[in-house]
C-alpha cells in the first residue's frame, strides 16, 4: 500500500481526494496571518540600526501620525510632491530651528509597509550622538519611544508575518 503523502491526487472532486490533497505536503500552504483589533494606535519611533560607529543610521517612525510627525521637522520637498517609497533629500530641524542634520527621508504608506501602518525611515549620518539627537527631536514632536520588539509586534498585530517570524526576528 502506497503512503499518503506518495499517492497521486485524482482530479475528481469527493471528499477522498480532498482528504489526500490535504495530507500531500506540495498542498499545504501557510495559512495568511489574520489582523488583530488595536487598543491604542500611537505613533513610535526608534533607532532601527545597531549602536556603534557606521557612517549611516536608520531611524524608524510607525503609526497613524508617522508622516505627520515627519513633516514636523523635516525641511526638504514639500509633503504634498513626496512620493511613496522614493528618498528625499532634506533636513531634520529641532523646534528652536537648529539643524540637526542632513537626511533621506522615506515614507512607507499603509498598509504596504514592514508594520503594516504608516512608516517614515529617516537615514541620517552614523554615530550615537547625532542619531540620537534625530530621536530625541522625533519624540519631541508627538511621537513615543518604541519598546524592544515593537516594530515586530505591530507587524504580527496587523496580520503582516506570523508568530514564527515574529519569534525569529527577536532571536
Amino acid at each position: 500500500k502506497i503512503p499518503l503523502i506518495l499517492r497521486p491526487i485524482t482530479r475528481r472532486r469527493n471528499h477522498f481526494s480532498r482528504l489526500r490533497a490535504h495530507h500531500c505536503p506540495r498542498t499545504l500552504a501557510a495559512p495568511r496571518p489574520v489582523p488583530l483589533p488595536r487598543m491604542n494606535p500611537s505613533t513610535i519611533a526608534a533607532i532601527a540600526t545597531s549602536p556603534g560607529m557606521g557612517a549611516v543610521a536608520l531611524v524608524r517612525l510607525s503609526g497613524p501620525e508617522a508622516p505627520a510627525i515627519a513633516a514636523r521637522v523635516f525641511r526638504g520637498r514639500p509633503e504634498a510632491r513626496r512620493e511613496a517609497r522614493r528618498q528625499h533629500l532634506g533636513e531634520i530641524v529641532a523646534p528652536d530651528g537648529e539643524v540637526v542634520d542632513e537626511v533621506l527621508l522615506t515614507v512607507f504608506p499603509a498598509p504596504g509597509s514592514f508594520t503594516g501602518e504608516n512608516v517614515v525611515e529617516i537615514a541620517c549620518h552614523g554615530g550615537v550622538l547625532v542619531t540620537r539627537r534625530v530621536l530625541e527631536v522625533l519624540l519631541a514632536a508627538g511621537a513615543e519611544p518604541a519598546g524592544p520588539g515593537e516594530f515586530s509586534e505591530r507587524a504580527f498585530l496587523n496580520g503582516k508575518m506570523d508568530l514564527t517570524r515574529a519569534e525569529a526576528i527577536m532571536d
